[in-house]
């Protein structure tokens, strides 16, 4: 297990070094000068002088070599660098943002959960009854509606209409919980019908590959009740898949959050990487798309080492 888990770390550093080194390159072949853009700001055309000074402080005139150089120096002692817009930590300012994304995804992710394996489960128990026609349909039509679509919607009833919720705002938790997580509900709950039906076909389409093993029969031949069997035979074997897909879905809304996040005036990441795009503010782009990237393949990393508990023939693959 140990050979396994020191494996899959070394292929996720090297993967996050790809990552990295991709992200720097890009950003520095785009058209557009960050400089031209901070002075332009006003609409005028920017002095040489002036923007020959500010392009020097920032170190945009060294050689490509020399900034890819320093850029990978400052991440090995975990310096993101800083602002070109307000000279601000790019560190501190994604610590700000970022879990204010993660708590939007992690109750997205919980939701989808609670409502997808049950459903699953019922779905794959009841195999071409109505219940089963009945949530494949509800399926289909939750995977085919967008999110941004889902959330306008939700606003527009429950906002608007009904007057039951807030439009949209953050309020911290510590301020008050009961607001917090009153505005926690519908975003997350916009985001969590997509996943919840995939998770609901994924887990269905599992289940009944489990049920069809010699195991289950054999436990079934026992006398073993069909709720312990379920528990115990059926749906742990299941969950592996179902977790791997959750997984990379969970990475996936690492960066599928931003219109949900300007729909519902949510401040996560998506606002800063809007305006550190607009401004071609390099260090910020840099280190909103290395974080994101680092916390999906640490997502996977996670998710494979849960899969290989699960299935301990995964170790050996």
């Amino acid at each position: 297990m140990l050979a396994y888990i020191v494996k899959r770390c070394a292929v996720a550093a090297v993967m996050i070094f790809m990552v990295a080194t991709a992200v720097f390159m890009i950003l520095h072949v785009v058209p557009g000068d960050p400089v031209e853009v901070m002075l332009s700001a006003d609409g005028g055309k920017p002095d040489p002088a002036v923007a020959a000074e500010l392009r020097s402080r920032l170190g945009l005139d060294r050689p490509l070599a020399e900034q890819y150089a320093s850029y990978l120096s400052r991440l090995a002692r975990g310096d993101l660098g800083r602002s070109f817009l307000d000279n601000e930590p790019v560190l501190r300012n994604i610590a700000q943002r970022l879990p204010r994304t993660l708590e939007l995804i992690a109750a997205a992710t919980a939701l989808s959960l609670l409502v997808g394996i049950p459903l699953g489960v019922l779905a794959a128990r009841n195999r071409g009854r109505g219940i089963d026609r009945v949530l494949g349909t509800a399926t289909s039509l939750a995977l085919s509606v967008p999110t941004f679509v889902l959330g306008t919607l939700f606003i527009l009833v429950f906002a608007l209409l009904l007057r039951i919720a807030p439009a949209g705002g953050y309020v911290p938790f510590s301020q008050s919980p009961t607001t917090h997580l009153t505005l926690l509900l519908m975003p997350a709950t916009a985001v969590a019908v997509g996943l919840s039906a995939i998770i609901v076909r994924m887990t269905r389409s599992t289940v009944l590959d489990v049920l069809q093993q010699d195991w289950v029969r054999t436990a079934r031949a026992k006398g073993l009740r069909e709720p312990r069997v379920l528990r115990r035979h059926v749906v742990r074997n299941a969950l592996g898949p179902v977790l791997t897909v959750t997984g990379l879905q969970m990475g996936t809304m690492l960066g599928g959050t931003v219109l949900i996040e300007f729909i519902f005036n949510w401040p996560g990441m998506s606002g800063f990487l809007v305006r550190a795009v607009e401004h071609r503010d390099y260090p910020e782009v840099q280190g909103v798309v290395l974080v994101t990237a680092t916390l999906f393949i640490l997502l996977n990393l996670i998710v494979d080492v849960l899969y290989s508990i699960l299935d301990p023939q995964v170790r050996t693959s």
